[in-house]
C-alpha cells in the first residue's frame, strides 16, 4: 500500500473542507434558480360557459398545518378584460392555496410551488347544500338562520365556500365548488360543533336561536294549538305544544295573542320563554248563509249571494255583522267569510266554501286523417273523429253528439268510426259538473270512396267496315263529389280525342282498335273504361269508300266511274292497276290511292292467308289446285276464284274447306252497306 504520510487528523480536516465547499456551491445554485427561474404564475378564469371573468381578485397563500394556520400571502393578481391574469409568487412555500372568489362562491384549490400555470372554468352544474333548519321544542321552522358551507383546513380551521338564510319555511339551498380539502354544512359557523348539519341534526336549540319564543295556554293550563300570535307586524300561529318564535329583528315589543273562542291577549314582550294564559271567552256566533243551493253536484254556475246571520248569547247588545257578500268570481273552494263584532270588542268569524263555475266546457274535434286525403275537401277513406273536451274549474262531465242535426243526442264514449259515403254532419257539445252546457259546434265530413261510373255509348264492342265514322261519346255519373270534367279524357289507340268529335275509320289501320275513357271525381277517385272493336273492308266498303272520296273531291267523276264498274265486276286486279295507275293524282288524289290500294290488298290477303292455311293442313289436297288458287288471287280475279273453289268442292277441297272459302267470299262480295 502506497503511504502518502498525511495524518488521520488531516484527512479528517480535508473532508470537512469539501463539504463546505459542495454546500456553498447547492447554495448559490438555489440562489441563481431564485433570481433567474421565478416564472409568473398565469391562467385564465372563465364563467361555465367559456366566457372571461374581468376582476376576478386572486391570491396564493400558504397553510401550516403544525401550527394550523396561514403563513401569509404570497401573490395576488387580477384578471383583465380577457379574463387572464399574471401572478408573481414567492415559491419557498410548499403547502399553497390559490384563493378568488367567483359569483359569491369561494374557490380554493391546491398548487404546487413550481406550477406555472393554473386556468379554471366555472361548473356548469355546481354543488349544492340544501335542507331545512326547525326549532327545538317548538317544532317551527327557523328562519333568517345563516348557514354556511365550509372547507376544514383543521378542527379549529376553516374557509366559508358559500353561505346563505334560510327562509320563511326554514328552508336553504347553496350552492358551492368543492375544494380537495372537503367541505361540510353549518350554521352560524360561531356555534359550537354540535352546528354540523351533516350528522343529520336539522334542529336549532331555541334558547341559541336569538328568537323570542313562548308559549300559549288556556286557563285550565293546557297548550293552545292554533292561536294567532302578532308582533312588529308578523303573525305566528302556535304548534301543537302551544309554542310560538319571532326572530331579530324586532321592531316592536308590543304582543297580541288571539284565539278562537278565547279572551285575546295584549302586551309587552317579557322574557323568554314568555308564559301567555287566554280565558275562555263567547265569542259572536257567525253562520255564512249562501241564498240558494249550489246549482250541480255541489257547483253554483252563477253569481251566488252569501248573508250573514250572527248571534252572542253572552251580549244582548246589537251585533255588528258584515253585509251580504256577492260572489261573481270563479274558482273551486273559495272561502267567503264574514263577521261579528260585539259591544266588547269580540269578533266572530263565519265562513262557508263556495265553488263557483260559468264558464262552459271546450270540445274540440280532431280527425283521423287530420286532413282530407282527397281533393276539394273529400275523404276517400273511413274517417275516425276524437272528441277531446276541457274544462278549467268543476271539470267534464259529459260529452255528446248528434249526427242527426240534433233531434238525437248520442253519449260519447270513444273515437267513432264513419265508414259510410257521403256528406255527414255532426253536432257536439259537452257539460261540466256544474251544469254548464257548450254551445253546440259542428263539423261537416264528406266521404267519397267511389269513383266515376263511366258508360261508353259510341264505339260498340263490335265490327265496323272503314267506310263509316265512329263518334266518341260516353257518360259520366257520380252521386258524391261530382266529376272532375278536367281530369276525364279519352283515348283511341292511345291518342286522344274529344267527346262528340267523329273518327273516318278508313284513316285507321284495319283491325283491333280501343278507346279508353278515363274520369276522376272532385274526392279524386279515378276510375276507367274500355271497349275494342274491329274495323274491316270488302267490295262493298271499297264501293262505298270510292263514293266518299269522290264526294270529297279526291276522284274526279270519270276515274270513280271506272272504279265503280271495276268492282261491280269483282274484278280486284283492274281495280288495283286503275288505282295504281292514278298515283301521281291523274283523277285520284295521294290519300285515296293509300286507302284504297290498303282495302284492296287487305281482301286478298285474307283470302291468300286463308289458302295457305288449308294447303298446310290437306284440306286443299292438290297443289295444283292450290296453285291456280293462288294465281287467280295474285290476278285479282275474284269471280274465277269463287268458281275454282266451288268446282273443287269435295273433290280436291274438303266440303268444310270449300264452304269456308266461299262463305269468306260471299263476305267479301256482298253489296250493300252498314255494319257486318
Amino acid at each position: 500500500m502506497l503511504n502518502l504520510g498525511i495524518s488521520k487528523s488531516f484527512s479528517k480536516w480535508a473532508v470537512i473542507l469539501l463539504m463546505l465547499a459542495a454546500m456553498l456551491s447547492l447554495s448559490t445554485a438555489n440562489l441563481v434558480f431564485a433570481e433567474e427561474e421565478n416564472p409568473p404564475l398565469q391562467g385564465t378564469i372563465t364563467d361555465e360557459n367559456g366566457q372571461a371573468i374581468q376582476g376576478v381578485e386572486l391570491e396564493v397563500n400558504s397553510f401550516n398545518a403544525t401550527e394550523g394556520q396561514w403563513d401569509g400571502i404570497h401573490g395576488t393578481a387580477v384578471t383583465d378584460e380577457n379574463g387572464h391574469y399574471s401572478m408573481v409568487m414567492d415559491r419557498s412555500y410548499y403547502n399553497n392555496a390559490i384563493m378568488f372568489t367567483v359569483k359569491g362562491i369561494k374557490v380554493v384549490r391546491y398548487i404546487h410551488y413550481s406550477e406555472t400555470s393554473f386556468d379554471f372554468q366555472i361548473p356548469a352544474v355546481l354543488e349544492r347544500a340544501e335542507g331545512t333548519i326547525t326549532l327545538e321544542d317548538i317544532e317551527a321552522p327557523a328562519p333568517g338562520v345563516t348557514v354556511q358551507v365550509i372547507s376544514r383546513l383543521k378542527t379549529s380551521k376553516y374557509i366559508t365556500l358559500a353561505s346563505g338564510i334560510t327562509d320563511e319555511n326554514g328552508h336553504y339551498s347553496i350552492p358551492y365548488i368543492a375544494t380537495e380539502y372537503g367541505q361540510f354544512t353549518t350554521f352560524n359557523a360561531n356555534l359550537p360543533e354540535g352546528g354540523n348539519l351533516t350528522d343529520g341534526k336539522t334542529t336549532v336549540p331555541v334558547a341559541t336561536s336569538g328568537a323570542f319564543y313562548g308559549y300559549v295556554y288556556t286557563d285550565s293550563n293546557d297548550t293552545l294549538f292554533g292561536a294567532v300570535v302578532e308582533l312588529g307586524g308578523k303573525q305566528f300561529v302556535t304548534n301543537a305544544s302551544g309554542g310560538f318564535a319571532f326572530f331579530p329583528p324586532l321592531t316592536d315589543d308590543h304582543i297580541k295573542v288571539s284565539a278562537y273562542g278565547y279572551l285575546p291577549f295584549e302586551g309587552t314582550i317579557g322574557s323568554v320563554p314568555m308564559k301567555i294564559v287566554l280565558p275562555v271567552s263567547s265569542y259572536p256566533t257567525v253562520e255564512a248563509i249562501p241564498e240558494r243551493e249550489p246549482d250541480a253536484n255541489g257547483w253554483y254556475n252563477h253569481d251566488v249571494l252569501v248573508e250573514f246571520k250572527a248571534e252572542d248569547a253572552d251580549d244582548s247588545q246589537p251585533l255588528v255583522v258584515d253585509p251580504h257578500k256577492l260572489v261573481q268570481t270563479e274558482g273551486a273552494n273559495q272561502i267567503i267569510s264574514g263577521t261579528a263584532t260585539d259591544s266588547t270588542g269580540l269578533t266572530g268569524y263565519g265562513e262557508v266554501s263556495i265553488s263557483l263555475d260559468k264558464t262552459s266546457p271546450t270540445t274540440v274535434a280532431a280527425l283521423t286523417p287530420v286532413t282530407p286525403d282527397g281533393g276539394s275537401g273529400w275523404y276517400k277513406q273511413s274517417v275516425g273523429i276524437q272528441l277531446t273536451a276541457s274544462d278549467g274549474l268543476s271539470g267534464v262531465a259529459s260529452t255528446e253528439y248528434s249526427m242527426d242535426d240534433g233531434s238525437t243526442w248520442l253519449p260519447y264514449a270513444g273515437t267513432l268510426s264513419l265508414d259510410t259515403e257521403g256528406t255527414h254532419h255532426m253536432k257536439y257539445r259537452s257539460t261540466d259538473t256544474a251544469d254548464n252546457v257548450e254551445s253546440v259546434k259542428s263539423i261537416s265530413i264528406p266521404i267519397d270512396r267511389t269513383a266515376p261510373v263511366i258508360q261508353i255509348i259510341s264505339p260498340q264492342e263490335t265490327d265496323y267496315n272503314v267506310a263509316s265514322d265512329i263518334k266518341v261519346r260516353y257518360t259520366l255519373t257520380d252521386h258524391l263529389s261530382g266529376v272532375d270534367l278536367s281530369r276525364t279524357s279519352a283515348k283511341l289507340d292511345g291518342q286522344a280525342v274529344k267527346y262528340g268529335d267523329a273518327t273516318p275509320l278508313y284513316t285507321m289501320t284495319l283491325g283491333q282498335h280501343t278507346l279508353t275513357v278515363t274520369s276522376s271525381d272532385g274526392a279524386g277517385n279515378v276510375s276507367s273504361a274500355a271497349v275494342t272493336f274491329r274495323t274491316y273492308t270488302n267490295l262493298t266498303t271499297l264501293e262505298a269508300l270510292v263514293t266518299r272520296f269522290t264526294n270529297n273531291g279526291w276522284i274526279t267523276a270519270k276515274t270513280a266511274k271506272s272504279l265503280q264498274k271495276q268492282l261491280e265486276k269483282g274484278d280486284l286486279g283492274a281495280f288495283i292497276h286503275e288505282v295504281e295507275k292514278s298515283r301521281n293524282g291523274k283523277g285520284v288524289t295521294k290519300e285515296a290511292v293509300q286507302y284504297l290500294l290498303r282495302d284492296a290488298h287487305s281482301i286478298l290477303d285474307s283470302l291468300i292467308l286463308l289458302v295457305n292455311q288449308y294447303t298446310q293442313d290437306q284440306s286443299i289436297k292438290r297443289a295444283s289446285v292450290a296453285k291456280d288458287l293462288l294465281r287467280e288471287l295474285n290476278k285479282g280475279e275474284l269471280k274465277d276464284f269463287a268458281r275454282t273453289v266451288d268446282k273443287q268442292s269435295d273433290k280436291h277441297i274438303t266440303a268444310h274447306a270449300a264452304k269456308s272459302l266461299l262463305v269468306g267470299l260471299e263476305h267479301l262480295l256482298k253489296k250493300g252497306n252498314g255494319n257486318e
